[in-house]
């Protein structure tokens, strides 16, 4: 995984030997955060919605800045084809400019789905935990973004996805964890195949959010801000946001 070049954040590791960045700990101004990571494909099928989906990320960074708990929120974006990489590590929100995924993404290449998963969870496992190891309050979003199914992970089964995604529940360091796989497009047989993945990994829901149309990619914009919104929320009361009670949800 390539590391953006952040003057502030500093580099991490995982368990797992993933890098991540990261705010240093002895920088941060609240005393408990919401950590949230886009994972977002970028394989060479969503090329004629690049644009749009850099409008979706800026979407979900504005709406999240006018929130309340603005301030507890700390951001982390990646993106995956064959490889992954980080657009920018873990982030306080209200710290980013607006324009931040202007031109951000690279499109083309294969689509390394359970890599990409597993990676965001144990970035969000690692910071998460060296938060709490400071007296830090904290709880975890996480949205995975594709067309398609897997087809260049080197190795990571989904059961090692669900295993880790259990260990974080019952260490609880990290409050709560929701994750939430996003497909898109209408192909029935990719759509089984990314539900099958959403159940085999653990993930707590399945959005089926249609072709990547401007207004459906607004729609999803509006769901991430809502939800996270929603997971800021719950923090320190124990558990996840309901809006994701349902195995199967549509945008």
């Amino acid at each position: 995984m390539k590391i953006a070049d952040l003057n502030d954040t500093e580099a991490r590791q995982t368990m797992g030997g993933f890098e991540f960045s990261a705010a240093p700990l002895d920088e941060l101004g609240a005393s408990e955060y919401t950590l949230v990571g886009i994972v977002c494909d970028v394989s060479g099928s969503v090329s004629s919605w690049k644009q749009d989906l850099e409008k979706t990320l800026g979407t979900v960074l504005k709406a999240c800045k006018q929130h309340p708990r603005a301030e507890n929120l700390m951001l982390r974006t990646t993106t995956f084809n064959q490889d992954v990489d980080e657009i920018h590590g873990f982030v306080e929100l209200v710290t980013m400019d607006d324009n931040a995924f202007h031109d951000a993404l690279c499109c083309g290449g294969s689509t390394a789905l359970r890599e990409a998963t597993l990676s965001g969870i144990e970035a969000v496992k690692a910071y998460g935990d060296a938060l709490r190891d400071k007296r830090y309050n904290v709880n975890a979003a996480l949205y995975i973004v594709t067309d398609g199914d897997d087809n260049a992970s080197r190795g990571c089964p989904a059961s090692q996805i669900k295993a880790l995604i259990e260990e974080i529940r019952q260490q609880e360091k990290i409050e709560s964890i929701l994750t939430v796989l996003v497909g898109v497009g209408t192909n029935q047989r990719l759509l089984d195949l990314l539900n099958n993945f959403q159940q085999e990994a653990g993930i707590d829901a399945f959005i089926r959010m249609g072709d990547a149309t401007p207004k459906n990619l607004a729609k999803l914009g509006q769901f991430i801000s809502d939800s996270v919104s929603s997971q800021s929320k719950d923090l320190n009361s124990g558990q996840s946001t309901q809006v994701m009670q349902s195995s199967q949800l549509t945008i």
